[in-house]
């Protein structure tokens, strides 16, 4: 992302997370504090990410580099109130072969049977990480979004057939979600 658009991106996302903070949107956005994100590549039965190794090191400066990523956004916009860290020690997750298809788009499916793969593992929601960021490949799945965000919730979903790890809009964008912060309304135009 250039950084003429990501100092778009945080002014005007500072004013939403400003807004958020200052009316309660969840209650991670009113505690500020530390929030433990995990980032997980999930392949489905039938599709899997081509090159694992390349997108867990690319996801990892997404969500926690210090310059364009999810966690240099957050702590900017905030003020350093807000921090989003690593989990684990290797940043990214992964990848777990789910006993799901791509087609469907089963998103709670595909974070139920997630955090049973991350709970065998001995990771467990509270304890180990508080946000789950579900990665999942792309190819044969007929999910109709780059990424999805619990509002307010602690998961967020990247479609990596529509979401590019070289630029954090989308997470950063699910992750407002994940705060309680909706879509800005459009307001309808006639023609006159």
């Amino acid at each position: 992302m250039s950084s003429a658009r990501i100092r778009v991106a945080i002014v005007t996302g500072g004013v939403l997370l400003a807004a958020g903070l200052a009316t309660g949107a969840s209650s991670h956005a009113e505690e500020g504090g530390t929030n433990r994100m995990l980032p997980v590549l999930i392949n489905f039965s039938d599709s899997a990410h081509a090159d694992p190794g390349t997108l867990k090191a690319a996801a990892a400066e997404r969500y926690f580099g210090a310059i364009d990523s999810l966690a240099s956004y957050y702590t900017q916009v905030s003020g350093g109130a807000m921090t989003y860290t690593p989990a684990v020690h290797e940043k990214v997750v992964g990848p777990y072969t789910l006993d799901l298809k791509a087609a469907g788009c089963d998103w709670n499916g595909m974070r139920q049977l997630t955090q049973e793969e991350l709970e065998e593992r001995g990771l467990t929601q509270g304890d180990d990480y508080d946000s789950l960021s579900i990665i999942l490949p792309g190819e044969k799945s007929d999910c109709n979004w780059g990424g999805m965000g619990d509002m307010p919730g602690p998961y967020t979903w990247v479609n990596q057939r529509d979401a590019d790890m070289e630029d954090p809009t989308v997470l950063i964008h699910e992750v407002g979600h994940n705060l309680g912060l909706d879509h800005q309304p459009r307001p309808v135009r006639t023609a006159t």
